[in-house]
């Protein structure tokens, strides 16, 4: 599994935090795959570039940060999960207090998906 993160640049705490989850994916995929999965972000790929190539899109941000990941990961049928750090967070349902947990789940495959395509 290749995955790409996608976070708001401007504020600290995103790059902070996207940090955190690439640290947790590649720790926790050793940990609970026979294949560790590969993790890349805006730093080494433009978000386009990550979306033509990932397998899960992860955008760290807010309801707009997601958006924008949302938008390319359509455009390239890649599925997108997203951890709100903005305000409303409509878009988002897990709890970003909780990150390693959410990636444990992530990997170990216990999600339910939602096709939220018009």
């Amino acid at each position: 599994m290749f995955v790409g993160i996608y976070y708001n640049e401007t504020k600290k705490q995103n790059i902070q935090y996207a940090d955190t989850l690439k640290e947790a994916i590649l720790r926790i995929s050793k940990e609970l795959c026979d294949t560790p999965w590969s993790v890349t972000d805006q730093r080494e790929m433009s978000i386009g570039e990550m979306a033509g190539s990932c397998d899960l899109l992860i955008s760290v941000g807010g309801d707009g940060t997601f958006l924008k990941t949302a938008y390319y990961g359509i455009l390239n049928d890649v599925p997108v999960f997203g951890f709100n750090l903005g305000t409303f967070g409509l878009l988002t349902e897990c709890d970003p207090d909780c990150p390693e947990q959410t990636i444990r789940k992530l990997i170990s495959e216990e999600y339910v998906v939602e096709d939220r395509r018009t």
